[in-house]
């Protein structure tokens, strides 16, 4: 409980500038009800924000017997972004490292979470450029050490922004 309590206060909100507040905030301002602006905001909800965290967990649950080298030349052989890994702000994540932390001291910081900072690391190690488990790198890990089936990544973030998509339409 305390960990899934975690995972969710870590993705309320993450500024003005997330695309799903943006367009919540946009469409509030244009007078309609907060239920329609709020939906808008979930609708800007894909891949490219808020929806990695089920692919990556995916890519956890299914390659757990695999090392962070085969994943990551797999990954580069292909031309493909490893989801959950790198963002655009941050250097290190400090929702992720609030995350682990409180995984490390509720004793869930097994093998999915061994496994993402490995691939952390040789994706590092591999391009010379800091790639960070984000937000939602860390949530496919962290749900993964709970046993959620990587088909709920997205569906935790959207419980999650919902609260903080709703602060901001009243706030507009």
């Amino acid at each position: 409980e305390k960990l899934l309590n975690a995972i969710l206060v870590a993705s309320i909100d993450h500024g003005v500038e997330a695309p799903s507040t943006t367009i919540a905030r946009i469409t509030a301002s244009a007078g309609v009800p907060s239920s329609t602006a709020i939906a808008n905001g979930i609708a800007a909800i894909g891949e490219s924000h808020g929806g990695a965290a089920e692919p990556c967990a995916k890519l956890l649950q299914e390659n757990i017997d695999h090392s962070a080298i085969e994943i990551v030349t797999e990954y580069k052989e292909k031309k493909k972004r490893i989801p959950g890994f790198g963002h655009k702000i941050y250097e290190v994540d400090p929702r992720t490292q609030a995350l682990l932390k409180i995984a490390h001291s509720l004793g869930f910081h097994g093998k999915y979470v061994t496994l993402a900072l490995e691939i952390q690391k040789e994706l590092e190690d591999s391009s010379g450029k800091k790639l960070p488990l984000n937000i939602d790198g860390a949530t496919a890990a962290l749900m993964s050490e709970l046993g959620f089936d990587y088909r709920l990544g997205k569906s935790l973030f959207i419980i999650s922004r919902v609260v903080g998509i709703a602060a901001h339409v009243h706030d507009e």
